[in-house]
Formats: structure tokens, C-alpha cells, sequence
């Protein structure tokens, strides 16, 4: 019975990590967000259409399944406008294995969403297969976007829908 437990434990964890999560803070004008959910869209990559990039979303609260198919982030803009969401999405480039855009939704910006690209952007893959991406997303130091402060790190797995 005591090996059944166990195995059943174990079992559990093995599991729990294959779920898709996130943990970390998005911090915006000093008031620090609990990440704790991760998607994955692949898509072709926007700069080069013969190459796949995937969008990862990291929030603090579950994203209904339209907005997440929707191309458009009009509805993460008007839940970040009404402080409900804290988010990053990020696309990354599958063959070069690095961010090329961030945006971020966050009522503490000026705007609904910021845009935001660079080296202060980090990205450590963990994982990067047909269907799990995995790893951590973070700013190497803080940053500010006119004027608002921010910084992000964020350990990551999430299974990669096709678009």
C-alpha cells in the first residue's frame, strides 16, 4: 500500500510538471504580478514567412480561448486597461532560439500595451520541441518605458498549439 502512495506521488509530480505553468513576477511601477499561466502558438515567423516563431503569453489569470486565437490584442488591452491582466507575450524565433518583440499588458503603463525589444530581453530555452516550449524569460536588469519602470522573470512550460 505504502509503494502504491508513492508511485501515486510521484506519479502526480511527474505530471504537475508537465503542465503548463508559470511562476515569477511582472513587475510594473513597483507593484509585482504572480505569474502563473503559460500558452504557445506556433506561427510563421513575421520577418521571415518560411521560418516558425512562436508566441508565448505569460498572465497572472487565465486567458479565455478566443482571446488567445485572436491575432488582434484588443481584448489583452482592455483587460490590462481594466486591471484584470498582467501579461508578456513574446515572440521568439524557432531557429535562432531568441525574443523579437515583447509586448506587455499592464495598467500601469500609459498605454493599454507596450512594445519592447533589445538586449535587456533574456530568454533561457529549457526545451524547445514541436510541442513544449520551456524555460525562463526575464530582464536582465530594470528597465522603464517612458518614464514607467519594469522588469520581469519568469520560469516557464507551456504545450505549443498549431495556429
Amino acid at each position: 500500500m505504502l509503494r502504491l502512495a508513492i508511485v501515486l506521488t510521484v506519479a502526480s509530480a511527474v505530471a504537475a510538471q508537465d503542465q503548463p505553468s508559470a511562476s515569477g513576477t511582472f513587475t510594473v511601477k513597483g507593484k509585482a504580478a504572480k505569474m502563473a499561466y503559460a500558452y504557445a502558438t506556433s506561427r510563421p515567423n513575421p520577418m521571415d514567412k518560411k521560418k516558425a516563431a512562436i508566441r508565448l503569453l505569460l498572465s497572472d489569470v487565465a486567458i479565455p480561448a478566443k482571446t488567445l486565437q485572436s491575432e488582434q490584442p484588443f481584448d489583452l488591452q482592455d483587460l490590462a486597461r481594466a486591471g484584470t491582466l498582467h501579461a508578456i507575450e513574446a515572440l521568439i524565433d524557432v531557429a535562432d532560439k531568441n525574443v523579437l518583440a515583447t509586448m506587455m499588458y499592464d495598467a500601469g503603463f500609459k498605454m493599454s500595451s507596450v512594445s519592447v525589444a533589445g538586449t535587456n530581453i533574456k530568454l533561457d530555452l529549457k526545451t524547445l520541441d514541436a510541442t513544449t516550449i520551456a524555460g525562463r524569460l526575464y530582464t536582465e536588469k530594470p528597465d522603464d518605458f517612458n518614464d514607467v519602470p519594469f522588469q520581469y522573470d519568469i520560469t516557464f512550460r507551456a504545450t505549443i498549439a498549431a495556429k
